[in-house]
């Protein structure tokens, strides 16, 4: 087995992954087709990269596999433009900071820690995907105050908001935040598994941070009356988790910039 950093893009110079939507569909995806090989990934709008374990002779199928998956969820056909053998733990180390600083490198004008497509996320803990968990052994085990240093953000740990903290935030905030770290939306069309998830955990954490029920149900665009249902069953406790975490990634790109979120009036 070795490591390879593979790299795609689309096949007319187009747009891959033009929105948040694309973007978090592009994620589930690698997790669900790469994800018990997958060391690092970043799903930009032109392009991508993915750092993957795999046999040299089981490489092109791997490949073949990564793109007829991801071109089911891009804006346009995708095909691999370039690949490497990772040599040494120096290198695999630096492709750390490559992958999630792909925003500032390509100058998108998003910040590299609020990116969709970055990996960052599961690096930091600030996105739940079933079963999906990065093999960082294979990049070195990068520190939590190492990725943050990489996003230009302060190496103090993040501290999970509290439930006062997401009462003043709000639902809506709260809302979007919950979509980001499921991977999910941004808008909560449908009946699917993870679409559901997350109305029942935005109300959820909504109702135990106090907010109200009227603002809850704003926020999902539902009437206060159907808000029962989505309380019925717990939902896991590493969502919650991550969701607050999201939240306080959030709380330190504001600290960093002097940028605020503004509340969301509708999705």
């Amino acid at each position: 087995m070795a490591l390879y950093h593979v790299t795609f893009a689309a096949r007319r110079r187009a747009v891959l992954f033009p929105t948040e939507a694309h973007q978090r569909a592009a994620v589930r995806c690698l997790a669900r087709t790469v994800g018990d090989k997958l060391a690092l990934f970043n799903a930009m709008d032109e392009h991508g990269h993915t750092t993957v374990e795999e046999e040299e002779k089981k490489l092109a199928r791997l490949e073949a596999k990564l793109k007829a998956a991801l071109s089911a969820v891009s804006a346009e056909p995708i095909v691999v433009t370039w690949e490497e053998r990772v040599e040494d733990p120096k290198h695999a180390r630096s492709l750390v900071r490559y992958d999630v600083t792909q925003t500032v490198h390509h100058e998108t004008g998003v910040h590299p820690a609020l990116q969709s497509g970055s990996c960052a996320h599961e690096l930091l803990g600030t996105r739940w995907v079933p079963g999906f968990a990065l093999r960082t052994e294979l990049v070195g085990r990068p520190s939590e105050a190492t990725i943050l240093g990489h996003l230009g953000l302060s190496q103090r740990p993040l501290v999970p908001v509290t439930d006062e903290q997401v009462r003043e935030l709000g639902a809506c905030r709260l809302r979007a935040a919950v979509t980001a770290a499921l991977a999910v939306g941004p808008r909560l069309d449908g009946r699917s598994a993870p679409v559901v998830l997350a109305r029942r955990v935005t109300a959820q954490m909504a109702v135990a941070a106090g907010i109200a029920r009227s603002e809850i149900a704003h926020a999902l665009e539902v009437h206060p009356n159907s808000l029962w249902h989505m309380l019925l069953r717990p939902v896991p406790v590493d969502v919650v988790v991550a969701v607050r975490m999201r939240l306080a990634l959030e709380q330190a790109v504001a600290a960093a910039t002097g940028c605020t979120f503004r509340l969301c009036r509708r999705r």
